[in-house]
């Protein structure tokens, strides 16, 4: 979907309320795999990698990995590239015997819940699209205005250590505005910095 429809936010929100625990693992923003995959033993600052740590810290064998704008994934043959790992651990049979440079044991990843956001499918190879179910999304409508501005609300006071009717009111106006402007189709994050402002 478009950048701004909520892809994010809704896969950190679906992560947050199933429970069993979540990683987001920012793709765009990842320039190898070794937070991923891991490093190897032999290394002096060595860690296993980043899915059989969230499996320990949360104690449960299915915690949610939400894979945050993978159409931007990148990656080297030197430094590893994160893609490469990601189809290992997203393949059912590799996934069950996924083995950690590390700790130097096989770990079963095959229970873990994998969610992937991107503006758009051309940058993903057709063996990663393959490996996921796609849902095509895009910006809200204006029938949506009242939950999307209840749900940033609630995001902005925890932000602040609130709750969320200690925010001001919002008038009748100022809704109006926000409404006008999911319904000329802006980006949920304008409309959310509108919000605050």
């Amino acid at each position: 979907g478009p950048p701004g429809s909520g892809k994010s936010r809704f896969a950190r929100r679906l992560a947050e309320l199933i429970g069993t625990g979540f990683r987001i693992i920012g793709a765009g923003s990842s320039s190898d795999n070794r937070d991923l995959a891991g490093t190897a033993r032999g290394w002096g600052n060595r860690e296993p990698g980043a899915i059989p740590r969230l499996i320990v810290t949360c104690g449960t064998a299915n915690p949610i990995v939400v894979i945050d704008e993978l159409d931007k994934a990148g990656g080297s043959e030197r430094n590893g590239d994160i893609r490469r790992t990601l189809l290992a651990m997203l393949e059912p049979e590799t996934s069950e015997r996924w083995y950690d440079e590390c700790l130097q044991a096989f770990c079963d990843l095959s229970a873990v819940s994998w969610i992937a956001t991107a503006n758009s499918l051309e940058p993903i190879s057709k063996p990663m699209l393959s490996r996921f179910t796609v849902v095509r999304v895009g910006l809200p409508g204006v029938d949506s205005v009242d939950p999307i501005l209840t749900a940033m609300r609630t995001d902005i006071a925890a932000e602040f250590g609130l709750d969320p009717g200690r925010l001001p009111r919002l008038d009748d106006d100022a809704r109006r505005a926000l409404a006008d402007a999911v319904g000329k189709g802006r980006s949920l994050r304008s409309i959310r910095l509108a919000l605050v402002r």
